[in-house]
C-alpha cells in the first residue's frame, strides 16, 4: 500500500494499480475515484454530488460517438460530458 496526497487528504491504494481515466472504463465496471481534476466551480459541484476521492464509481452507459456517460456514485446518478470525464482518475 502506497499514500498519496489527493486534494489535502492522504489515501492510500496498492501500487500495483495503475491509475487511468474515467473514460477508459467499460459500461457496468465499478472503479475508485483517486483525484477530481476540474476547474474550481465545476469541482465543487461534483463533489457535493458525491463524486470525490475515495468514491467507488460505476459506468452505466456510454454514448456513441464520445458523447457524454451516465456514471452512478453510491445512489446518484450523473450524465457527464466526455471532456470532463477524462480529466476523473481512478484505479
Amino acid at each position: 500500500m502506497r499514500n498519496v496526497l489527493i486534494y489535502g487528504v492522504a489515501r492510500m491504494f496498492e501500487p500495483s494499480l495503475q491509475p487511468f481515466s474515467l473514460t477508459s472504463l467499460t459500461v457496468g465496471t465499478t472503479a475508485r475515484i483517486l483525484a477530481v481534476d476540474l476547474e474550481e466551480g465545476l469541482r465543487t459541484r461534483m463533489l457535493a454530488l458525491g463524486l470525490s476521492p475515495g468514491q467507488e464509481i460505476k459506468v452505466m452507459r456510454k454514448a456513441a460517438w464520445g458523447g457524454p456517460l451516465q456514471v452512478r456514485v453510491g445512489t446518484t446518478d450523473i450524465i457527464l460530458r466526455i471532456a470532463d470525464a477524462r480529466v476523473i482518475t481512478v484505479v
